[in-house]
């Protein structure tokens, strides 16, 4: 199996992923996200508020880590 059929198959069960953002000092901001639909690994729909610490870092800084977390297995993005 592919990663990325991988990483769909466990999106369809796990339910939420962590989404890691750069802080305004550099550093790390994991913070676990509700997965509400996905098309494969392409297109994942999260939602969160306009003024959130996350929505804010990534309109400064657009890197971001995207972790998916299977019960024993894991993708990174």
């Amino acid at each position: 199996m592919s990663n990325e059929n991988k990483a769909s198959w466990i999106l369809d069960r796990c339910g939420y992923v962590t989404l890691s953002t750069i802080d305004e000092h550099g550093f790390p901001h994991p913070v676990a996200m509700d997965v509400i639909s996905h098309e494969g690994i392409r297109e994942i729909w999260m939602t969160t508020y306009r003024n959130s610490a996350k929505a804010r870092h990534l309109l400064s800084n657009q890197k971001a880590k995207l972790w998916i977390d299977g019960k024993h297995s894991v993708i990174t993005f």
